[in-house]
């Protein structure tokens, strides 16, 4: 995260010295307009799921409206993801929907909410567990 907060200030520099907008245009005004939504599936992707090599059920496929699996490039379709991670994105909605077939069970399927809301119990879990053993 330093990493990163210097090479931001280092950009920062770079386009005040000359006298730019560009990069706050074209990346940083991005990146901060959707590292909310970023967070939201970054979290629910794997947070609170088992610690088992199998990929069809430590990982949630996380279903949303069609713009932010744009603004995602389809990496909503998580599973799909790691289980064949040379797909390009834009094939990865297909390529879900074959891997539910060839399993013949869904896959761990969550909206974006509902994942966060999964995710808080099970913190709320992990937390009374905790204190349980102190």
């Amino acid at each position: 995260m330093a990493g990163h907060c210097a090479l931001w200030l280092v950009i920062l520099g770079v386009s005040l010295a000359a006298r730019s907008w560009l990069a706050a245009e074209l990346w940083l005004g991005p990146l901060l307009l959707t590292k909310a939504f970023h967070q939201l599936q970054n979290t629910g992707e794997h947070t609170g799921m088992p610690n088992t090599g199998d990929i069809f059920t430590n990982t949630r496929t996380l279903t949303g409206p069609a713009p932010m699996r744009w603004v995602m490039w389809n990496m909503s379709f998580h599973t799909a993801h790691h289980a064949f991670p040379g797909v390009p994105f834009h094939a990865l909605p297909v390529l879900h929907r074959e891997i539910v077939a060839g399993l013949g069970r869904p896959v761990i399927e969550r909206g974006y909410l509902e994942a966060q809301r999964e995710i808080f119990a099970w913190l709320a879990m992990q937390d009374r567990a905790r204190r349980a053993l102190a």
